[in-house]
């Protein structure tokens, strides 16, 4: 794992200088050579384990070389949720040390940023990291519109939709029309209206999700398929010596219907 390193040509001046052992990526252990003396020894270079080391939300994972040996490479990995800040990959060095830059590497809990307060309504919740939750609700006379409960996810990015709270300046005979995202469909009255006791008229309808139900069999065949929901597939297949006439399949559509008509066998 070495070279013997003649430094001067000069049979005289060898013998004195003697032989200087070097290697890359090891140690040497006995650094000079006399004459008549046993030839030096080297030692492979090694830096601190840090396979196990402790690292807030995160730890170190070999990607090269052998463990903790001369040029070994290592990576930090940080937990879901949180991300790493600095030089994510290190080196073991010839001088034994892992080149760390400094301020050392560590994983950050991601932040999502502030949502704020929607108008006429309120917010609990005022952590905007992984995990935080933000609870939305509406002054009184108003409806909210998108996801009550929101979630700080570990990509950054908020779970469900911006929050609105509908019906300032309402007068009476106002009214509000509901709507459900896609995958969903209304339950109940779309249209209220403002009434003169200052009430809105019927109930707050509901968004359930979207489904079709079965399509029925066509008359000597079969629909192949168990899912009946949003954008499900459903197949037709006629028994044996009858020929299909119409759509072999068809997908659950957003308003709940099937794209294709039952086909005859």
């Amino acid at each position: 794992d070495g070279l013997w390193d003649a430094s001067t040509s000069s049979k005289r001046e060898y013998r004195r200088a003697g032989l200087h052992s070097w290697c890359q990526g090891h140690v040497p252990v006995q650094p000079w050579l006399q004459i008549g003396q046993p030839p030096g020894r080297v030692s492979p270079v090694t830096c601190p384990d840090i396979g196990h080391a402790a690292v807030d939300h995160g730890r170190w994972r070999l990607i090269y070389g052998s463990q903790s040996q001369y040029d070994a490479m290592m990576m930090l990995i940080c937990d879901p949720g949180y991300y790493y800040k600095g030089q994510r990959v290190i080196r073991c060095q010839a001088n034994s040390t892992w080149d760390y830059p400094e301020p050392r590497p560590a994983c950050e809990i991601i932040s999502c940023g502030d949502l704020g307060t929607p108008p006429n309504g309120n917010k609990i919740g005022t952590l905007t990291v992984f995990g935080a939750t933000a609870i939305f609700s509406c002054n009184t006379g108003y409806t909210l519109v998108g996801s009550r409960v929101r979630e700080c996810m570990s990509n950054g990015l908020w779970s469900g939709s911006q929050v609105q709270c509908l019906g300032e300046n309402y007068s009476y005979r106002g009214s509000v029309v509901y709507q459900c995202n896609p995958g969903f469909r209304l339950i109940g009255v779309s249209v209220r209206i403002c009434e003169q006791d200052h009430r809105w008229s019927g109930r707050t309808p509901v968004c359930v999700p979207t489904t079709c139900g079965h399509p029925g069999n066509p008359t000597f065949g079969v629909t192949q398929g168990t899912q009946f929901n949003l954008n499900d597939i459903v197949r037709f297949v006629c028994n044996t010596g009858y020929v299909l006439q119409g759509a072999v399949k068809s997908h659950c559509q957003s308003n709940g219907q099937w794209s294709n008509t039952l086909p005859k066998c």
